[in-house]
């Protein structure tokens, strides 16, 4: 295990012996099939968080793919609050969810980090969706790397890191970071981190912020990362590679702010509407609460995306509650995503109205971060998503000349690692 603790930390281990592969955990969970039945300890049912307003009205909807009653969720371990938690830590020798279901954790927590020894069968959905955690990485003592996987191709075809330092799963919490031992002893010396940055996508105060209709409404969509994709050669890594997706800035006619950056374990909360006044209404940092209202005249504000949302005014509706989350799957033979299979770390929509009148809907918290490492063949017919949270114009009552600022895209990194 790395030895020291916080931002400052060193990257050594002490009593390290290379290995010659990437570590896929050790199947003590067994082989699992998720189809409706009680497995592995939990019951499908209703997504218990992630809900955010639609059309206009008080009628609440869940993001794709929580909706339903065939939602499995894991209890996260080390609750603190409803929207912390330690990482919830799985290792399988096969794994299969049947179409129609859902994987996730039951609230906000640091990671959904799932390991397959054999083969891995989404038909299903594994899902951090709305659950990114409210948490200061440095609070829990994360690296200032930030979460790192070391694999070790089979065909040594990577990037030829030094890779001795071992795996970062600091801050994750007890079970994660108990992992790093067995995945410093069977990597090798070189290979490739996988990666997810402490910090997620900035909130950049430089950019242009769009312009809204008539009244000049401002706002702006959050900045996205980097997608990476390795199937047989590696390339070099995106600048933004493994980052969490910007949040969304609140609309304002006087003239919106950045939106809020995101962490290793979450997406950045959206920002709240404002009719008039310096700035937006910000969310907090690290996942938190999405921005508030701040109404004025006769229009209505709707409240941002985050843990929670934020707070609307008049009948500007309560902001999406949730951010994108931290997923790491990593599958030591054969990965299947069928046509109704997906993987998700999504951001949550802001709000719109409650009732009719002039309102300004808030904005939309960011994308998650997901890692997939194969050791197999791929087969994908599937969906990978991590984009930030919108509203449609449906869901925005209709409106077109203000439409919610969507989060910015997290990034997901799919790496062949056979």
């Amino acid at each position: 295990m790395p030895v020291g603790g916080g931002s400052g930390k060193f990257l050594y281990k002490t009593g390290f012996t290379a290995g010659n592969g990437t570590y896929f955990g050790d199947g003590s969970d067994g082989s699992q099939t998720f189809d409706g039945t009680s497995t592995d300890s939990v019951s499908a049912g209703a997504s218990s968080y992630g809900r955010y307003f639609v059309d206009g009205t008080t009628t609440t909807a869940y993001p794709v793919p929580l909706a339903g009653t065939n939602v499995y969720e894991y209890t996260v371990p080390n609750k603190d609050g409803s929207y912390d938690g330690d990482a919830v830590v799985k290792q399988y020798s096969q794994l299969t969810v049947n179409s129609g279901y859902v994987l996730t954790t039951d609230q906000p927590c640091r990671g959904l980090f799932i390991m397959v020894t054999g083969n891995c069968t989404l038909n299903g959905s594994l899902s951090m969706t709305a659950r990114g955690a409210f948490a200061d990485p440095s609070t829990h003592g994360a690296a200032t790397t930030g979460i790192r996987v070391p694999v070790s191709p089979v065909s040594n075809d990577a990037l030829s890191e030094d890779i001795s330092t071992g795996a970062v799963f600091d801050g994750m919490g007890t079970a994660a970071t108990n992992l790093e031992t067995a995945f410093n002893n069977a990597t090798k010396d070189t290979g490739a981190f996988i990666s997810v940055p402490k910090v997620g996508m900035p909130a950049d105060s430089t950019r242009d912020i769009e312009s809204g209709s008539d009244q000049d409404m401002k706002g702006s969509f959050g900045l996205s990362g980097d997608n990476w994709i390795v199937s047989s050669s590696w390339g070099a890594r995106p600048t933004d590679a493994g980052k969490t997706g910007e949040g969304g800035s609140g609309r304002n006619r006087s003239g919106a702010t950045a939106g809020i950056a995101g962490s290793m374990f979450a997406g950045g909360p959206g920002g709240g509407a404002r009719y008039f006044g310096p700035g937006g209404m910000e969310g907090q940092d690290f996942g938190g609460a999405g921005g508030q209202h701040s109404a004025g005249g006769d229009w209505s504000a709707a409240g941002g995306a985050g843990n929670p949302g934020g707070t609307g005014s008049y009948t500007g509706g309560n902001g999406g509650d949730g951010c994108g989350g931290l997923l790491i799957l990593l599958v030591g033979g054969d990965l299947t995503i069928g046509a109704s299979g997906g993987v998700y770390a999504k951001g949550v929509a802001g709000s719109s109205r409650q009732s009719s009148g002039q309102y300004i809907p808030g904005s939309g918290s960011g994308g998650g971060s997901v890692i997939i490492c194969y050791k197999g063949t791929l087969t994908n017919n599937g969906t990978i998503n991590v984009d930030g949270g919108i509203l449609s114009q449906a869901d925005n009552g209709g409106n077109a000349s203000y439409p919610s600022p969507q989060g910015g895209a997290g990034s997901y990194q799919l790496i062949n690692v056979g």
